[in-house]
C-alpha cells in the first residue's frame, strides 16, 4: 500500500487524520499522527494522574510490518505485554483514516 500525504497548510486541514483514544491494560492512550511519516505517536494517562506522558510510536503503518518503538523507558515492559493491542489499534486508527491524502490543486 502506498499514498501521499500532502502536508501543506492549505491543504493539510481539508483531510481527516487519523486520530483514536482507547483503553488498553488499564490506560487510556491517544494515537495521533506525525505528518507527513506514517506513523502514529502515542499519550498515554494512568486514571487517576493529572497528566499524560508520551509512550512511544507505532511505526511503518504503510507496510506490512508495523511496529511500537517505546520512549519511555519505564514503560518498556508494559508496552511489551500489551504490543500487539497497542499496535493493532493504530492498524485500525490508520486504516479508518486512509481515504485520499493527496489532491491535485
Amino acid at each position: 500500500m502506498s499514498f501521499e500525504i500532502d502536508c501543506s497548510p492549505s491543504r493539510a486541514t481539508q483531510y481527516a487524520l487519523p486520530r483514536g483514544v482507547t483503553m488498553i491494560g488499564g490506560r487510556l492512550l491517544h494515537f495521533e499522527p506525525f505528518v507527513p511519516q506514517a506513523r502514529l505517536r502515542i499519550t498515554m494517562r494512568i486514571p487517576g494522574e493529572p497528566c499524560s506522558e508520551a509512550l512511544g510510536s507505532v511505526i511503518h503503518l504503510n507496510s506490512d510490518k508495523p511496529a511500537l518503538r517505546v520512549c519511555a523507558p519505564l514503560e518498556v515492559e508494559w508496552a511489551t505485554i500489551h504490543m500487539a493491542e497497542i499496535v493493532d489499534e493504530a492498524i485500525r486508527v490508520w486504516a479508518s483514516s486512509i481515504t485520499v491524502r493527496h489532491c491535485d490543486g
